[in-house]
Formats: C-alpha cells, sequence, structure tokens
C-alpha cells in the first residue's frame, strides 16, 4: 500500500490481480466466524450446533447477546443464552447476528480514514433494517427476510477495505468526486482500480457467502445485472435509496444511489408506501442504535 495518492495513470495499473492479492491477505477470520460462514450455506445445521459454536468465544457470545437484548427486538424477559435467543429468534437470525458482531472488528478504517466510520455504519444499519422490512411487506420467504440484514448491512463493505487498504487513493477519489459531481464508484475505478461493489463482492465471494449476498453487495448500483438474485439485489438497492432520502449516515458520495425503476415497479412504490416505510425505519434505527455502538467499538 502506497502512502501516496494514485495518478489516474498509476491506478490503471493496479489490476484485480493486485486487489484480489490483497482481499486474499485480509486478516484470517476467526475460527468461530469462518465455521458460521460454512453454516450459513449449510441447510442441516442444528439449532444445539450452532449454540456451541458460537459459545466457543465468549466475546461473540456476550456481543450476540447484548444485540438480542437491546430494544431492537423489545423482548420483555432478558434472553441469558444463545439457546434461548434461537428458540425465540430463530437459527439464520441468530446466526446473522453473529456474523455482523465478527464483521465489525474485521475492517479497522482508522480515525484519518476517507469516511467516518460512525456515519458509515450508520448508513450500513439503516440498509440492513429497511431491507428487512421491504422484504417483510412483500412477504418474501422467512430465509429471504432474514439474510436481507446481513446483505444491507455488509453492502458497502468494498468501502472499508479500500479505506483500510488505499486510503491516500480512496480520499483522492472521493475529493474528485465531489468536484466532478459523479458517482464516487466512476472514481473509484479511475484511482484505486476498481469499484467497492466490485471489491465488496470479491470479499463476499473469499468469505463463502451465499450467492444472493454477494450479488446484493456487488449489484446493488446496478440492478440489471442481478439476474438470479433479484429479490436480494433489488431489496438492498432500494434500501440504500431509501436510507439515503431518510439521512440517515452518510457515505461519502455526491450523487446519492436511487431508486431503480425496475425494483420500483417491483414493491410497487407509491407515495403513501414510501412514507410508511421512512416512517417505521426512523423508529427501527433508532431501536438498532446498540448495532451503531458495537460497531463504532463503544
Amino acid at each position: 500500500m502506497s502512502g501516496v495518492a494514485a495518478t489516474p495513470v498509476m491506478a490503471t495499473d493496479r489490476t484485480m490481480t493486485v486487489l484480489d492479492q490483497e482481499i486474499a491477505d485480509l486478516a484470517p477470520r476467526p475460527l468461530v466466524a469462518a465455521r458460521l460462514l460454512e453454516a450459513l450455506g449449510n441447510t442441516e445445521s442444528a439449532v444445539g450446533d450452532l449454540s456451541r459454536l458460537i459459545a466457543m468465544d465468549k466475546g461473540i457470545t456476550a456481543e450476540v447477546l447484548r444485540l438480542v437484548n437491546s430494544t431492537y427486538y423489545g423482548f420483555p424477559r432478558q434472553v441469558t443464552t444463545i439457546g434461548q435467543a434461537v428458540v425465540i429468534l430463530g437459527f439464520n437470525t441468530v446466526r446473522n447476528l453473529a456474523l455482523a458482531v465478527s464483521t465489525f472488528d474485521t475492517f479497522d478504517a482508522g480515525r484519518n480514514a476517507p469516511i467516518d466510520r460512525n456515519q458509515f455504519w450508520e448508513h450500513s444499519i439503516g440498509v440492513a433494517v429497511c431491507a428487512q422490512i421491504l422484504a417483510r411487506r412483500k412477504r418474501l420467504a422467512v430465509k429471504v427476510v432474514e439474510e436481507a440484514f446481513l446483505g444491507g448491512l455488509l453492502h458497502d463493505i468494498g468501502k472499508l477495505f479500500l479505506c483500510q487498504h488505499f486510503p491516500d487513493d480512496y480520499r483522492a477519489a472521493i475529493d474528485e468526486a465531489w468536484r466532478q459531481k459523479v458517482r464516487v464508484t466512476v472514481m473509484e475505478q479511475r484511482y484505486c482500480g476498481a469499484s467497492h461493489p466490485l471489491i465488496g463482492a470479491r470479499i463476499a465471494e473469499k468469505w463463502n457467502l451465499p450467492p444472493s449476498l454477494a450479488a446484493a453487495i456487488g449489484r446493488h448500483h446496478d440492478v440489471s445485472r442481478a439476474q438470479d438474485n433479484f429479490e436480494m439485489v433489488a431489496l438492498v438497492n432500494a434500501s440504500d435509496a431509501l436510507t439515503n432520502a431518510s439521512k440517515i449516515g452518510l457515505v461519502g458520495d455526491p450523487l446519492p444511489p436511487t431508486l431503480s425503476p425496475e425494483v420500483a415497479a417491483w414493491l410497487g412504490v407509491d407515495a403513501r408506501m414510501l412514507q410508511e416505510v421512512q416512517e417505521e425505519l426512523k423508529v427501527k434505527v433508532d431501536d438498532a442504535r446498540e448495532f451503531l455502538r458495537m460497531a463504532a467499538g463503544k
């Protein structure tokens, strides 16, 4: 990683091969997180197996229980074990919470990063919450509703990678995007060698996330190329746009994401629906402050 921002000419020499090597060199996932990722694609994983797996890491256990007992879920009685959490919330929700917890510490962009960590996670949590709201309104399968949260939470993870590995180049990309009033993805490609959706999708593949989540991360600005994973990509695309419109968090882009017409038609968007979703989103994001405090390391 260079300490000098790349010029556009220099950036053309940074091929995906170089970026892929940086992705391959990411800090190894903790054992528990790695096994949770394996469980993500294993439909035969049992509740007892999940409880024992999470219990192997006391830090993850404590933080998952902290989230389960937050106002976001609003249980009248305190949940004291992972087993109880699984019974109340379900296997997939608890597994995804554990994965979210382990993700917060994977990237440390630093205090002088090109984007504000707190604003980044507030936006990401907003997109995660909104994706679940929209999935429930569409009456999608429970598995889709549960994974929509993780897809929203991780949709911009490529930005954290750029902050951590190419901070000077990424700062130059953001500054130039604001100067020219163009999408930051254009300048990411120019200064960093690849856009954050592409990098995020590569990370998702490295972590063996389901194809639907990798697609949501990689295509949330380009729904037309979603192909077989339209539902998850559409949920994240719409949630990204609605979260920005609701001014929840900042993402460093002079041109905020817009709702794809194709997605708007699929969701049946009208003025009343938008108002209802945004009102519910603001309430639920306020309830999800515990997620933000944990993501910010507080």
